[in-house]
């Protein structure tokens, strides 16, 4: 198991792009359906990250944010692409799906996709809120820099039932490597 940061974020882009995603088949008969699955487009904020493995062998890293971070008053976007921030005791260790991961081939670069929402809301404190809203909407792809961290192991990632999920994946995700990029002012828009 690696301790230290081993891969290298090489270059990162955004933009907004026109992606397909899974949306609800309304149908109510398997026959209405059909073997079609219903798909939908909707304008994603897409995060793309190369990174390079120098190592002789394949790592694996996870492949999707498991945190967003924005602070609209300076424009910075933190994605974390880990789980090192969770309390293994909380209610929320305990429910926790399994990342998406990705191999790293060695000595090539990968590149991985975050197609993240344009807005996110966040839940203020109690402080904040002092008798209004709960949540504020966060407009993410006007980020002015974007700060990645991405957990990778030189194993894969296999679930033992006996020891709870949020402690595995600490474990796992000791090593993470840190970048941070300056965006363009205006996102740019792909089809």
């Amino acid at each position: 198991m690696i301790n230290k940061e081993t891969i290298q974020v090489k270059a990162l882009s955004s933009a907004i792009e026109t992606v397909k995603r899974p949306g609800f088949n309304q149908a109510k008969t398997e026959k209405e359906r059909g073997d079609v699955a219903e798909t939908r487009e909707e304008d994603r904020y897409v995060v793309r990250i190369k990174v390079f493995n120098p190592e002789s062998r394949t790592l694996y890293a996870y492949g999707e944010a498991r945190r967003i971070r924005y602070d609209s008053a300076s424009g910075k976007l933190i994605l974390g692409l880990h789980d090192g921030h969770l309390d293994e005791d909380s209610i929320n260790a305990i429910h926790m799906r399994r990342p998406r991961f990705v191999s790293l081939e060695a000595n090539t670069e990968t590149e991985i996709k975050l197609a993240l929402p344009k807005v996110i809301n966040r839940i203020r404190s109690a402080a904040e809120r002092a008798g209004g809203p709960i949540s504020e909407q966060l407009n993410i792809s006007e980020a002015k820099e974007i700060e990645v961290e991405i957990a990778h192991q030189d194993t894969p990632f296999y679930y033992n039932p006996k020891v709870s999920m949020a402690k595995q994946l600490k474990e796992w995700g000791s090593a993470v490597t840190k970048a941070k990029y300056r965006v363009d002012s205006s996102p740019k828009t792909k089809k």
